[in-house]
């Protein structure tokens, strides 16, 4: 089924670099009756202005999330991972001109993030990270391995009918 192989494709790309990914998502939208960019698809970045304006809210900070997503776990080189880390606060510094002081790693599992990233983030001037794994933060959390929830695409109904659930442990 469609789901299988997208549960399958998922784990093997997600420790590849971005380049692999991009060709294989190519090769899959070649494959197609109806033709598809990488552009077209419906979970883009944000442009560059979206982001500036997004980015005068008071009500919301932008934090970084690396350069092209990769796996951070898998990375073998720790010039590749400062890059990933680094460039990513440098080019959103440099975009909306504020301080870009939050992390989240992507995908975000202890495997996905390794022994090395966390301090490569901690160097690089940020004040914390999340991760994606269940827990608590306490006063005792370490900063650059803060624990997260995932949040779906829920509809409001099951997102509350979620919340309860969490908070009524």
């Amino acid at each position: 089924s469609r789901h299988k192989m997208f549960k399958e494709l998922y784990q093997i790309l997600r420790k590849s670099n971005v380049k692999e990914i991009e060709n294989v998502l190519r090769q899959l939208m070649n494959l197609q009756k109806k033709k598809t960019s990488l552009e077209d698809v419906n979970s883009r970045p944000l442009t560059k202005k979206e982001l500036v304006e997004l980015s005068k809210d008071d009500l919301v900070q932008i934090g970084s999330h690396t350069l092209s997503h990769p796996s951070l776990g898998y990375i073998t080189t720790d010039a590749l991972l400062r890059k990933e880390i680094e460039k990513s606060k440098e080019r959103l510094e440099s975009i909306t001109g504020k301080p870009v002081t939050l992390f989240s790693y992507p995908f975000g599992g202890k495997g996905d993030i390794g022994e090395e990233a966390p301090k490569i983030v901690k160097n690089a001037g940020y004040k914390g990270a999340v991760a994606n794994f269940l827990g608590t933060v306490t006063p005792h959390s370490d900063p650059f391995m803060l624990p997260r929830v995932l949040v779906r695409n829920w509809d409001g109904k099951e997102f509350s009918k979620i919340i309860r659930r969490w908070f009524n442990h």
